[in-house]
């Protein structure tokens, strides 16, 4: 079908987002005097509260913004001078003062933070998604000096109107599903619960909590046909519900899914009035150039990508692969008489359904690899039961929402409670399913656009015309889906190499080998909370890495281990062949040794100990501990910290975890006595610490690379400057994490050291 202005729109997207590829956004800093009290005047645009870390926040969001550095400038009104204004300031207040009410305005006080850009690969650009959606920075811990006695009506009625939802739903339901239902039909994010969350994105069906083209469409639709049937004209039918739907909208707090929805369904009214057909295609192709026009950060926000690729999804790949069959379809229908046409029926609707989910996921599959890494491999299945069953859902909950309270409720909740049952039950069941979870990392770019050449292909029905007459017997379109498929899933063998991650004050080191096996060394922190589950894992599954062979904890202080728990919890439990430990007496052990081995256990992964001698081959690559010899005893953690030499032809690497003292002397004898001098990469003990990596030991090992692993301004003083004047003293290239981020070591025809925070920016 041919559609100039879809096609229109669709290139000058393209541009537009070719450029921003090309030239990225630089997103400079916008926080003012970070770290520094400021005072900010403006409007209280919308308000929510959220659970962080088991504790409540409230956060308002304010616009027309005037910044103040000082009481002073605020007495005298003059405002930090900027080029352009503020957008919105994510403003975090005390929950005493969550009574303020929207659309007044408020003078409040606070330290000013800029939200974060990241330092290693795979982790999220806070910075990015934030400016995308129109927030500068936040202010944390604000104190409200002030409100203004007026404030919007509107805004305030629609908030008590959610909380009085809010409080049906928790009446009439258990609590659990209650906070989805919530969530799916008022966009209350904060009081959703956590293992139902990570249950359904684990499973491919988080799509359902966000307000999306189905509420809207249920809504407004809904709407709009009973005014319909009720002999309500067009011209008053449809402005009644375009108020309804962009009240329920501001109800909600619309993200972008919202946004795409509630713009496709006032293009829908709008034709409606003037007479019009609706092409859902080309509608979709104008509103994408409007908004990418208005904020063309949206072209890097996953949720945007998301949801115009779905309904690409299903407005083009699924016509293209379904094409050829309807007419053998509705031939074999009339034929069939009685059950046997119910039954025929049903099998069309079930294979409809299949290839709509199935188009939908091919279709995102570019921006769930790029953004998320990870395929849940049965969630086409999942969604056969879930996306219809949403329609009755989201009618129940809508009916407990405006139906008078009474005994009459509890029969539409007990079938609210069974169908949220019934998808917990079916996720916790694929979960149980071989490979129920395919990493595949990000793909180069040069697969993304090959794979979206090759789907244009299979929608380009003159090429398939002629074949078809000679092919019936194959389907020459579904043939290139999978080369398509194929090209984008597919990893290229990589060299070696090695990525001294970003933890902050802690180590964590990933080992890549040519045959694709991976080892990590150490993954902790003290500085940075949850650094397996937002460091450690999005870095592994953003490479691909489906299996660790083993993880080496040097030593058990917290910022060399404290990541590990996460990291099982984020899938990798089943995935660790080995968790490698120092060999020590086993009256040296402390209890954080104790907690590794059982925690080990608790997901069932074997424990080994290293001492000094053992070595082993992979590929190329060989790896040799030289520290701490066998149940060795009397030395404290930091001094029986494993060290691992790693050897491949001329490259070679000295991982020495926080080895110093006399864990130190004892390294230095195993090198002699080993012959092993010089070395290509060395991770500086400790931390950089000055009581490491002594004069005397870099004159042994005389490093050309070293890399020291640390937090920004931490308050240990590392890297200290005499171990910096040592390592320079030796002719080393100094690298550090909080200045580069990861570090990546790659050893190929020649060794290239690559800087993470260099390349992003």
């Amino acid at each position: 079908m041919k559609r100039p202005l879809l096609a229109a729109c669709l290139a000058i997207v393209c541009i537009i987002g070719i450029y921003y590829f090309i030239f990225p956004p630089a997103l400079p800093a916008a926080a003012p005097a970070e770290g520094e009290k400021v005072f900010l005047y403006g409007r209280i645009d919308r308000k929510e509260s959220r659970i962080f870390y088991g504790k409540e926040q409230f956060i308002l969001y304010l616009s027309d913004v005037s910044v103040f550095d000082s009481e002073t400038a605020l007495k005298s009104g003059q405002k930090i001078s900027r080029d352009n204004k503020w957008n919105q300031i994510m403003c975090y207040v005390l929950p005493n003062q969550c009574k303020l009410r929207s659309g007044s305005f408020v003078l409040l006080c606070g330290k000013p933070e800029d939200f974060r850009r990241p330092t290693n690969p795979g982790e999220f650009d806070s910075r990015l998604y934030y400016r995308s959606v129109g927030i500068d920075f936040c202010v944390k811990s604000a104190e409200i000096l002030w409100e203004s006695a007026s404030y919007s009506r509107a805004k305030e009625f629609l908030q008590k109107v959610r909380m009085l939802g809010e409080a049906r739903l928790d009446y009439v339901l258990e609590e659990r599903y209650a906070s989805v239902l919530k969530t799916m039909l008022l966009g209350n994010k904060r009081a959703l619960d956590e293992e139902v969350k990570g249950l359904y994105q684990e499973n491919g069906i988080a799509h359902i909590l966000a307000i999306s083209g189905l509420h809207i469409s249920l809504l407004g639709m809904g709407l709009y046909g009973g005014l319909r049937k009720t002999g309500v004209p067009i011209w008053l039918a449809a402005p009644v519900c375009i108020i309804g739907i962009l009240a329920y909208g501001e109800l909600v707090g619309a993200g972008v899914s919202a946004l795409r929805a509630i713009g496709m369904f006032l293009i829908r009214m709008v034709a409606e009035i003037l007479g019009r057909s609706y092409d859902m295609l080309t509608a979709l192709g104008v509103l994408m150039l409007f908004m990418v026009l208005g904020q063309p950060l949206y072209l890097f926000h996953s949720g945007f990508l998301l949801s115009f690729s779905s309904l690409f999804g299903i407005g083009l790949l699924y016509p293209a692969l379904e094409r050829g069959r309807k007419e053998k379809r509705e031939g074999a229908l009339v034929y069939r008489e009685g059950w046997k046409k119910r039954i025929y029926g049903a099998k069309e609707w079930l294979c409809k359904s299949f290839w709509v989910s199935f188009s939908v996921t091919v279709a995102n599959l570019p921006v769930t690899l790029w953004y998320f890494y990870e395929v849940p491999v049965y969630s086409v299945l999942l969604n056969l039961v879930v996306i219809p069953l949403m329609t009755v859902l989201m009618y129940l909950g809508i009916g407990l929402l405006i139906i008078p309270a009474g005994g009459w409720l509890k029969a539409p909740a007990l079938c609210v409670e069974g169908i949220l049952w019934l998808y917990e039950t079916l996720c916790r069941g694929s979960e149980k399913l071989p490979g129920h979870t395919w990493i595949l990392g990000r793909p180069k770019m040069w697969q993304m656009i090959l794979f979206v050449i090759l789907v244009r292909g299979i929608m380009q029905k003159g090429i398939w015309q002629k074949k078809e007459k000679y092919l019936r017997w194959l389907d020459l379109r579904k043939v290139l889906l999978v080369v398509a498929v194929f090209v984008i899933c597919a990893r290229v063998p990589e060299n070696f190499q090695i990525t001294f991650l970003d933890v902050g004050q802690g180590d964590g080191i990933c080992i890549r080998t040519e045959r694709g096996k991976t080892y990590l060394v150490d993954c902790g922190s003290s500085s940075k909370s949850e650094v397996g589950k937002y460091t450690l894992a999005p870095f592994l599954k953003c490479q691909g890495v489906r299996e660790i062979e083993a993880v080496f904890i040097t030593h058990p202080d917290e910022d060399h281990f404290s990541g590990l728990a996460g990291l099982l919890e984020e899938g990798y439990g089943r995935r660790i062949k080995r968790l490698v430990l120092p060999d020590i007496a086993a009256g040296d052990k402390d209890e954080d040794f104790a907690a590794l081995e059982a925690l080990a256990e608790q997901y069932g992964i074997p424990v080994g100990y290293l001492s000094a001698g053992m070595e082993w081959q992979d590929g190329a690559a060989r790896f040799l501990c030289l520290h701490p010899p066998a149940e060795i005893s009397g030395l404290e953690s930091n001094s029986y910290s494993q060290v691992l030499y790693l050897e491949q032809g001329d490259f070679s690497v000295l991982l020495t975890g926080d080895v110093e003292g006399t864990g130190e002397d004892m390294l230095m004898k195993q090198l002699t006595e080993r012959g092993i001098g010089e070395v290509t990469v060395l991770k500086v003990a400790h931390h950089g610490s000055k009581y490491s990596t002594s004069e005397k030991f870099l004159e042994q090992v005389s490093p050309k690379v070293a890399v020291i692993s640390c937090g920004a301004d931490n308050s240990y003083g590392h890297p200290h400057a005499q171990t910096l004047e040592r390592l320079w003293g030796v002719g080393s290239v100094v690298f550090t994490t909080p200045e580069c981020g990861a570090v990546t070591v790659e050893n190929g025809k020649s060794v290239v050291v690559r800087r993470f925070c260099v390349e992003s920016d």
